[in-house]
């Protein structure tokens, strides 16, 4: 079995197999539209083309003249990507690329005749399968750099079509070639992904390598030898989304399970902001249908809507009873929108309400960690690095999440530097 078989097979196996302590989430799908340069796809044309020449100089001929016009290919890949917390995401892609395509005309001419003339296309166009990985790291406000790379196979085709052929190659007129092969391919990329509301958008720029083919005559001669650069741009669907656009570690998947813990294991708040936000809940407010509001709320928060999401989670509060545990929620939401708006003053208030909500009826989950984090995040922008320190341990001790464990360390290790 040849090297490069092996090497797909093996990363194939590694793709599909399921990995040990992965973060829960969903997968994540990429869509990208791709374009290659053209680079030196056209040189085993330009060989042939110069064989072409001295052929028709020894048949008699006095002089030639020839031209390739090679255009940039265009592609386009669909992936599904496995999210693992420590090692990065790792997946399968297909892939489909038109091009590069080039226009070739070819002119002889001798003594006492018209000029004879050859002009034909020649289109390529490949089908990839790969194996794909990225890893995604924190680059600035609502952005992620990720370097990414791909093995696997492409399959080939090349047609040639004779659209011109006057005097000397009139009979060749419409005659057309097809041909077949197929062989290793391999990428690395380096791209940046923009968070919106439900997807990223993707922009990247690599390097890829296509399998060669040589000439059909058997000769040890490369016809075609593609190695080129490239850009894209996409979108990716799914996944371990961050809890904001700006921080640096990956909450767990929400659950709606509840667990009692002792009041003494959760961190004290910022009081004032915390005491100011739990006297709205108690307040004396008409009826509203909790339900219906918190739909609206998501709604908006999905669409990317945040100032009308923040609405609506505070009419959410109006709702509820002063000890109703969804007060939690509903917080951190707040704050979380908060967040999205920069009103990070704001933000601190909402997550130390969700926790001292929290406190009030002895209950820790995912929400409360998310709370501490969103908290602690928001004290980091502000300057009040011990205080995000202290929550982001609180954070790191409450939460059984190896990948926000690794983010939260890694925000520890930043701070505490």
């Amino acid at each position: 079995m040849k090297p490069q078989i092996k090497i797909f097979l093996a990363a194939v196996f590694l793709a599909l197999t399921p990995t040990t302590g992965a973060a829960e989430g969903t997968l994540k799908w990429i869509t990208e539209l791709d374009v290659f340069l053209p680079a030196q796809a056209a040189d085993g044309e330009e060989s042939d083309l110069k064989e072409l020449s001295r052929d028709y100089i020894a048949d008699g001929g006095d002089s030639t003249t020839s031209t390739i016009e090679t255009k940039a290919a265009i592609g386009g890949r669909l992936g599904i990507l496995y999210p693992h917390p420590r090692i990065g995401d790792i997946g399968l892609s297909v892939g489909y690329i038109s091009g590069p395509n080039s226009d070739i005309r070819f002119r002889g001419f001798t003594s006492g005749f018209f000029a004879d003339t050859l002009n034909y296309t020649r289109n390529l166009s490949f089908i990839r399968a790969m194996v794909e990985y990225r890893k995604e790291s924190p680059a600035s406000d609502g952005w992620t750099f990720y370097p990414a790379f791909g093995v696997g196979k492409a399959f080939g085709v090349s047609k040639w079509e004779i659209t011109q052929a006057t005097n000397y190659y009139s009979a060749l007129k419409g005659r057309t070639l097809k041909e077949k092969w197929d062989g290793f391919t391999w990428e690395a990329s380096l791209g940046f992904a923009r968070k919106m509301a439900g997807s990223d958008l993707t922009f990247a720029i690599r390097y890829a390598a296509f399998p060669e083919r040589k000439a059909a005559s058997g000769k040890d001669i490369t016809e075609i030898k593609w190695n080129t650069f490239g850009c894209s741009v996409g979108l990716s669907f799914g996944g371990n989304d961050p809890y904001t656009e700006t921080s640096s570690y990956r909450p767990p998947s929400r659950t709606s399970e509840y667990r009692p813990m002792k009041e003494s294991s959760l961190a004290t708040p910022e009081p004032a902001q915390a005491e100011e936000i739990i006297e709205e809940v108690e307040e004396e407010l008409p009826p509203v249908d909790y339900d219906a509001v918190l739909h609206s709320a998501e709604g908006y928060r999905k669409q990317g809507d945040y100032q009308k999401a923040l609405e609506e989670y505070g009419n959410a509060l109006k709702a509820l009873p002063v000890n109703d545990k969804r007060v939690i929620y509903v917080l951190e939401r707040r704050g979380l929108m908060n967040t999205k708006l920069g009103n990070l003053s704001g933000a601190k208030g909402s997550y130390a309400g969700s926790i001292t909500a929290a406190k009030k009826l002895n209950i820790a989950d995912t929400t409360v960690i998310n709370a501490y984090l969103g908290l602690a995040y928001a004290q980091e922008k502000t300057g009040g690095t011990q205080a995000a320190i202290r929550n982001y341990r609180k954070a790191l001790q409450l939460t059984n999440d190896p990948g926000t464990k690794a983010q939260i360390q890694k925000a520890l290790q930043r701070l505490e530097r």
